[in-house]
């Protein structure tokens, strides 16, 4: 299974995957967001998650996974 690093290398070249990822970090919780990695085929773990959805509150985050497009 992929990583997080994989995701976003993935993410970079796919603009319904950041959407969807976008959409996502929205409503869902910790575990939630854990377990749509794991459909997508990403190994990230619920305590990644937390610390991904704490760092995403910036502005600056968005803008970086949005460069590409």
């Amino acid at each position: 299974m992929s990583t997080y690093i994989d995701f976003i290398e993935a993410v970079s070249q796919n603009r319904a995957l950041a959407h969807e990822f976008q959409q996502g970090l929205q409503r869902f919780t910790d575990q939630e967001l854990s377990g749509w990695f794991h459909e997508k085929g990403f190994a990230v773990s619920s305590a990644e998650c937390g610390a991904i959805m704490k760092n995403t509150k910036s502005s600056m985050f968005s803008n970086m996974l949005m460069a590409g497009y």
